[in-house]
């Protein structure tokens, strides 16, 4: 097994269990608390209890955090999910927990089906002991019951010089696909990672939730990233408030949310790009092609790119089904998203929609030789390239600079650093299973 960069030291571990656990007393050492909110001990996958049938083939999984005054079925409508739906898994759930009570800093682990992206499963985490899952029997019929935590949570690393691409060289390293996403998204608007060269580098620290037996039965979120290229360093953390909003920062705290996706899709491959001039796949002719097409299989899920209202919803000639959505207090700017195998429920002319919330799924309705998605952008009564806008300037946030948030800065970069990022992309163990109380931890790469 192949060392994975330079081993954390032994304070620095002993620190980086001790700022990811909740504290000890009277000598016994409790379970693991999150770094983050959107890790896997309030996500849940949770051992060999849970709702296992649904991880593979044929499902996709989304993730919703707690944030105070968000409701249940508020928080499912950022998923299509239907009002009556959220309503049939709350009837469900009731005899075993009321989702009427869900809680800030908690969330939900979503199971959809592939095909015809109904909500299927999921779970929530209740306290720090039990999760609720709601599944279907084998009759049909929805259940719940309760599932135990995993047996514990371990801080894991990715790291390397980039050589045939990043999605190339993470999928031959067998780094998880979740990380491959949220690490494009973290640095999207600073990095164009389909551009990044050979020796360019990056390290990430991401989160496991693992299980009896030893094995990882969630893959977390990211907590601590760094990207190198164009000789420019780029770093976040991730931080969250006590109200269940969280977000990554920069080392002197500030937000590097700019409020706007980068792209549409979670996965992307872009298989056109923006042109003035384009021979036209299905007409046979050449013609503009004011915006960007993502190759990805029908069904998708299409996002949001930011804040706005939808100003139109429905057939809209080549376009097929598509969906327009106007942004910022002028509406000056306009998202455009065709092609979709269909709209998302509740978003209708006029209704609001939030960044991120899913408003379709990629398909080949209208003039469209495949599945894809074709990405427009209008600033005034202008198309610009979608890729090439602008990037919109940092949310005007930042986290206070106390002692706890210097301190997790101070772990979680020393860890960061502990990653090797020469020689090809490799995996590592940062933190091992929690040891005894009175006992060292154990630090294993791999």
């Amino acid at each position: 097994m192949e060392e994975g960069g330079s081993p954390t030291s032994l304070a620095d571990q002993e620190e980086l269990e001790r700022v990811s656990a909740s504290g000890a007393e009277d000598g016994v050492v409790d379970r693991p608390r999150i770094l983050s909110i959107v890790s896997p001990a309030d996500l849940l996958e949770f051992g060999n209890q849970t709702v296992r049938s649904h991880r593979g083939p044929g499902f996709f999984e989304r993730y919703a955090a707690v944030r105070r005054g968000e409701s249940f079925a508020s928080m499912l409508a950022m998923y299509d999910v239907s009002r009556e739906r959220a309503q049939a898994f709350e009837d469900a759930a009731r005899p075993t927990f009321d989702l009427a009570h869900i809680e800030p800093r908690r969330s939900l682990s979503l199971f959809f089906e592939s095909e015809s992206g109904q909500l299927a499963a999921m779970e929530y985490a209740i306290d720090g002991s039990n999760v609720l899952v709601v599944e279907r029997d084998p009759e049909g019929e929805l259940r719940a019951r309760l599932a135990r935590t995993p047996t514990s949570v371990e801080i894991r690393g990715v790291s390397g010089t980039i050589s045939g691409g990043l999605h190339v060289d993470c999928s031959e390293a067998g780094v998880p696909e979740r990380i491959v996403r949220e690490l494009v998204d973290i640095f999207a608007w600073d990095v164009d990672f389909d551009s990044m060269e050979a020796g360019d580098t990056f390290r990430a620290l991401y989160e496991v939730a693992v299980g009896e037996q030893g094995e990882v039965v969630q893959t977390g979120a990211i907590v601590a990233a760094e990207v190198r290229t164009a000789g420019r360093t780029f770093r976040a953390i991730y931080h969250a408030e006590e109200d269940g909003a969280g977000a990554y920062y920069d080392l002197d705290g500030h937000s590097i949310d700019r409020g706007m996706l980068r792209y549409p899709l979670e996965f992307v491959r872009i298989s056109s790009g923006f042109s003035n001039a384009r021979f036209h796949p299905v007409l046979h002719r050449t013609r503009a092609h004011k915006g960007v097409d993502f190759a990805a299989p029908t069904g998708t899920p299409v996002r949001a790119v930011a804040d706005g209202y939808v100003t139109q919803a429905g057939r809209q000639g080549g376009l097929g089904y598509a969906v327009r959505v106007a942004h910022g207090g002028d509406a000056s700017s306009i998202s455009i998203y065709g092609h979709l195998s269909r709209i998302s429920r509740g978003v209708r002319d006029g209704e609001a929609v939030r960044k991120g919330e899913i408003i379709g799924y990629v398909g080949s309705t209208g003039l469209a030789s495949g599945p894809h998605l074709h990405f427009s952008m209008l600033e005034g009564d202008e198309y610009v390239d979608p890729l090439g806008v602008t990037p919109p300037p940092r949310v005007e946030t930042s986290v206070s600079l106390d002692e706890g948030f210097q301190r997790s800065r101070g772990v979680l970069l020393a860890a960061l650093d502990g990653l090797g990022e020469d020689g090809p992309v490799r995996l590592t163990r940062v933190s091992g299973p929690r040891a005894p109380a009175g006992e060292r931890p154990l630090l294993v790469s791999y």
